[in-house]
């Protein structure tokens, strides 16, 4: 092999391994969870699905929910709102990760903190918040 070849393929494996690495990053992992969650909780009204990225507080909260809905009838999917949301901020490091979001329906609109910790080997969700925010008053 010749030697420019040679340096050619180092050259290669910094930006290579750089991207292996910001590819796997917990960040991501983090992100994929708290989404999920968001989607399952608030867009699909799945939550047993919702619970299962839950642990801690945030798994608490729906087993409350849960048990304050048994013996109501589920909704139908007529009966669901259009639900759409928006990522709004992220903070992560290697301990924590913190994800706003928008939660908009034509009903009513949250701003929603959720929280996402390493947890036995994966990422959870381990507190979730939401407050109202005003609708846009039409004129």
């Amino acid at each position: 092999m010749s030697s420019s070849r040679r340096e050619f393929l180092k050259s290669l494996i910094i930006p290579v391994s750089l991207y292996a690495t910001v590819a796997c990053s917990p960040a991501q992992e983090s992100q994929k969870v708290a989404q999920s969650f968001v989607q399952s909780y608030y867009v699909d009204i799945d939550l047993p699905k919702a619970k299962g990225f839950t642990v801690a507080l945030a798994s608490d909260k729906i087993q409350q929910q849960e048990q304050l809905m048994q013996g109501l009838a589920p909704r139908s999917s007529a009966d669901k709102p259009s639900v759409n949301f928006k990522l709004l901020s992220q903070e992560e490091n290697q301990e924590e990760a913190r994800y706003e979001y928008l939660i908009e329906s034509s009903k009513e609109t949250l701003q929603v903190l959720v929280k996402v910790r390493p947890w036995e080997g994966a990422w959870k969700v381990s507190m979730f918040s939401e407050s109202a925010r005003e609708l846009p008053q039409e004129d």
